[in-house]
């Protein structure tokens, strides 16, 4: 399971790498839709306004997949896959 803080590197970093590539994006695509050009200014706030609600939908979604607590244990007698609400033993055929 992930930690919280591990969730909020994890949604930090896939932001950061979406807010170059939506700037760019902006700059690239905008431009064929609307015949105005846009500032400098005005492309930096959609991208920071684009990054923000990606980052509180990349966090709760971990969040929610932590919540379901799937981990993984490996015992003598085999794998088994945990959750808060059932048990599921697969034994190894190997």
């Amino acid at each position: 399971m992930q930690s919280k803080l591990g969730s909020v590197f994890e949604s930090t970093m896939n932001i950061l790498i979406g807010m170059i590539v939506s700037y760019l994006a902006n700059i690239l695509i905008l431009p064929l839709f609307f015949e105005k050009t846009l500032s400098t200014k005005s492309y930096i706030s959609m991208t920071i306004i684009y990054a923000a609600i990606s980052f509180v939908r990349t966090y709760c979604i971990r969040r929610v997949f932590n919540k379901l607590n799937i981990s993984k244990k490996i015992k003598s007698d085999g794998l088994q896959y945990c959750t808060k609400s059932n048990l599921i033993i697969v034994k190894d055929k190997l």
